[in-house]
């Protein structure tokens, strides 16, 4: 290998190992979207055990189970 290549190779190397270094990778997006899906995920557990401890420590109430209708029952063989 020629010395500019292998040059090239270990400039790409030690970019990606950045953090946030390789932002052209096919994965950037995805990772971006988990960071920030985690985040807002933390805020909301925060909020909710927030408001929880104002209520008193009593758990928010569970949502009532959604009520069927009554009708024919779909089985094997129906469309």
């Amino acid at each position: 290998m020629d010395p500019k290549t292998r040059a090239s190779a270990d400039a790409r190397f030690q970019k990606a190992q950045r953090p946030g270094g390789d932002k052209n990778s096919p994965f950037s997006h995805q990772d971006t979207e988990a960071r920030a899906a985690a985040a807002k995920t933390a805020d909301l557990r925060a909020q909710r055990l927030a408001r929880d401890a104002e209520d008193g420590g009593a758990p928010a109430a569970k949502r009532a189970a959604p009520v069927r209708k009554a009708g024919v029952k779909k089985g094997i063989g129906s469309y």
